[in-house]
């Protein structure tokens, strides 16, 4: 092999991952951590649960699993987003059955006929008049925190800070997301650890073994970080000037937004919001991964192609060029994960240094131990 040219030169001092090591295999595999991450990190954090495109009207609805809790997002009449607990305050029925629609007035529990307007408030209650301990004030629905980014959704039970999203809003200010719209999703199981995926997201070392399919649409090498520490990680990655975007056929799959200056025409960004989001943003469309723990060694991923209105009225649209890459590249991405999973479990087993490559990592790494500390989890070695 030869001597590194100066570009790889450049790049490898750029970044360093000061020799640092991976986490202890007991923080992937221990039943006490992932039970202590699930109530401490996840059940206080503000979780991504749409775009306000997805509600387009009063009454229009959403039934989801949010923090472990079953409920129901809703556009209310001073067209606010709202997350309410899906559950009826007299015995506890489950208010929406359908996992979206549109309501008319209220919700009504199809059981004693209680309702609620769509400020959660209690406006029926029949046969509830004179009842000893009941009082119309305290029974309306619970509600969940929400905020709204740049189109983006969020919401949370007791969230301990505001959404780290919103260090993305000078980055990204120039796309006009509020505009953009969903067009596909894809929903992914995976066998492996929720925290894998950040790191595999983090870093392209694996990319040319890896995903061979991506290496004509851009060097892994040429790329820069914006952010490299805290809950925001990521930056942006050089689109080769022989495509136009990272698709199927290296075209646009549709014109970009006319927001969009000439300067990022030829990038594509990657950015992960701790500890559940993947932005992924190029010239084009927007690819969003919303991480969901379902067990130690297990995750849903829903992954997300949204589309500017311009992009999507443009002549030839076809948001499947975009899907069917990055279906192909999630995939991979998903078996290396489940891969390292497996390994994990090997007795004994020590992870090495880090490589430059990997200097994300070990930023990913610190920042998660720093949260489990400050939560009150005993120390591990990592």
């Amino acid at each position: 092999m030869g001597s590194p040219s100066n570009f790889e030169k450049a790049f490898m001092n750029s970044r360093s991952s000061e020799g640092k090591r991976g986490l202890d295999p007991e923080w992937y595999l221990s039943p006490e951590v992932f039970d202590f991450e699930k109530q401490n990190i996840f059940e206080t954090c503000w979780v991504p649960i749409g775009y306000e495109s997805q509600w387009p009207e009063v009454g229009s609805f959403q039934r989801q699993k949010i923090l472990d809790c079953e409920c129901v997002v809703v556009r209310d009449k001073e067209n606010r987003i709202r997350v309410f607990e899906n559950v009826c305050r007299h015995r506890g029925t489950q208010l929406c059955h359908d996992a979206d629609g549109q309501l008319n007035s209220a919700f009504a529990c199809p059981y004693h006929g209680w309702k609620y307007d769509f400020d959660g408030k209690l406006i029926s209650a029949p046969n509830m008049q004179n009842v000893q301990g009941f009082a119309w004030d305290e029974f309306g629905l619970k509600e969940l925190q929400c905020v709204s980014w740049q189109g983006f959704l969020f919401a949370g039970r007791s969230p301990a800070s505001s959404p780290p999203a919103e260090k993305l809003a000078g980055v990204l200010d120039c796309f006009d997301l509020e505009n953009y719209q969903v067009q596909q999703s894809i929903t992914y199981d995976v066998a492996a650890n929720w925290k894998l995926f950040f790191q595999n997201y983090n870093e392209c070392y694996h990319c040319p073994s890896v995903h061979p399919q991506l290496t004509p649409y851009s060097d892994y090498r040429d790329s820069e970080n914006e952010f490299e520490a805290g809950d925001v990680l990521g930056g942006p990655m050089r689109i080769r000037d022989v495509v136009e975007t990272i698709s199927s056929d290296g075209k646009f799959c549709g014109q970009p937004a006319k927001t969009l200056p000439e300067s990022e025409l030829k990038n594509a960004r990657y950015l992960t919001v701790f500890p559940n989001l993947f932005v992924s943003v190029f010239p084009d469309y927007v690819m969003i991964h919303r991480l969901t723990p379902i067990d130690l060694g297990r995750t849903q991923i829903e992954c997300e192609f949204l589309f500017h209105s311009d992009t999507i009225q443009s002549a030839g649209f076809d948001s499947r060029k975009a899907s069917e890459f990055w279906d192909l590249t999630n995939r991979q991405d998903w078996e290396m994960c489940e891969r390292v999973q497996v390994g994990l479990t090997t007795p004994g087993f020590q992870p090495s240094p880090y490589s430059n490559l990997e200097s994300l990592l070990v930023e990913f790494d610190e920042y998660y131990l720093e949260q489990m500390k400050r939560s009150g989890y005993p120390s591990l070695n990592p």
